[in-house]
């Protein structure tokens, strides 16, 4: 489960203004460790949700293709 949470912008001298973000996900199964980067843009006003589950089924293979498109349908909705 991923939570994310919205935070102050903070304010560091010498530090440029970004309009996104880097999340990164690491995972260990069966096949090892694997590592996932998503960038994650800032919005505005209040999400209609907080919380992303990314559950896989252990009869079929997932891959970054079956997250990211989950993303868009979430992003959709």
């Amino acid at each position: 489960m991923i939570h994310l949470r919205r935070i102050h912008p903070l304010n560091l001298p010498g530090l440029p203004k970004a309009d996104s973000t880097l999340l990164t996900v690491i995972t260990e199964g069966a096949s090892g460790r694997q590592l996932y980067q998503f960038r994650v843009a800032y919005g505005s006003g209040n999400p209609q949700y907080s919380t992303v589950e990314i559950r896989s089924n252990p009869s079929s293979t997932v891959n970054l293709s079956h997250v990211e498109r989950g993303l868009r349908v979430a992003i959709v909705r």
